[in-house]
């Protein structure tokens, strides 16, 4: 792969996974299983007052069948009636067919203890068919198994230029993300000397987060030139330091925070991966997102 294709690679899958409830994690899914049982895996859809017959996809040479269960955050109640319906609804339609059972999901910690409970309950009940689970992880697997044409499919072509942005590049992130905000503006802060470990980021986060720091001079020497607009670089940090107070209230962790704030970046279809990487590294440097290390860390 292309320097740093596999480091957005993995952003790009987790975005998706993050962002991708119900329909659109099935899509995904079934696009990978897709790729990886050609002329085997069949994703089944809906049809019209029969729907899917708790089918969600099958690959023939397991007998293997699968359930996909992808909310926005699994409730105990909700994932345990879910998993006992789509299994015993399944199996009027198709036991005779299926020896694997498999509940996919969404929820990259791992499964709840209530859920493991369920699938282990229905494995005891039914001691002819295999139960199992199948989740981001895993799908992670299975995706970069593939062939890198077919990784391009899923996730998009590589990354653009990681060595080098323009000016119209940072522009172009830059005004996407030149809105009003609902905190004042305050004074950009110089960033303590340790910020990037005391984070606790994990490899792919601290790679990216490196290349940003590459990059980032070129942001640097844009608002150093751009005199249309002497306050954009103020209201951009405070928009910025706004959304990362807002995510880690709602409990995100670091890496979590991290993904979600370069999708906000690079939320224009138009814009730059490796300038929104440059953006986000030139105020994680000058502005307080993100924590500051103690003091006695050091680099």
């Amino acid at each position: 792969m292309l320097e740093y294709s596999r480091e957005m690679y993995e952003m790009r899958f987790k975005i998706k996974v993050y962002e991708g409830t119900g329909n659109a994690y099935q899509d995904l899914f079934s696009l990978i299983m897709e790729l990886c049982h050609p002329s085997d895996f069949m994703s089944i859809r809906p049809w019209g007052n029969i729907g899917d017959k708790k089918n969600d996809g099958y690959l023939r040479s397991e007998r293997h069948l699968y359930q996909v269960y992808a909310p926005n955050e699994m409730e105990a109640k909700a994932a345990i009636k879910k998993i006992n319906d789509d299994f015993e609804g399944a199996l009027p339609h198709w036991e005779q067919y299926f020896d694997k059972w498999s509940f996919v999901h969404n929820s990259y910690g791992g499964v709840p203890p209530h859920v493991l409970e369920t699938l282990l309950a229905l494995e005891g009940n039914n001691p002819s068919i295999t139960i199992g689970h199948l989740g981001p992880v895993e799908l992670r697997t299975k995706l970069f198994d593939l062939r890198e044409e077919d990784i391009a499919y899923v996730l998009g072509p590589p990354m653009a230029r990681p060595n080098h942005i323009a000016f119209e590049e940072i522009s172009e992130v830059l005004s996407n993300l030149n809105v009003a905000v609902p905190e004042p503006t305050s004074a950009v802060l110089e960033v303590p000397p340790g910020k990037l470990d005391a984070n606790g980021f994990d490899e792919n986060s601290k790679a990216l987060v490196r290349l940003g720091f590459r990059l980032s001079p070129r942001v640097t020497a844009f608002f150093d030139s751009y005199q249309s607009d002497p306050e954009l670089g103020m209201r951009v940090s405070a928009l910025l330091r706004y959304e990362y107070s807002r995510l880690k209230r709602a409990g995100n962790d670091p890496n979590a925070i991290y993904r979600k704030l370069f999708a906000f970046v690079n939320r224009h279809q138009e814009s730059s991966e490796a300038a929104s990487l440059a953006v986000l590294a030139y105020f994680f440097e000058s502005c307080d997102i993100f924590e500051a290390p103690p003091q006695s860390v050091t680099v």
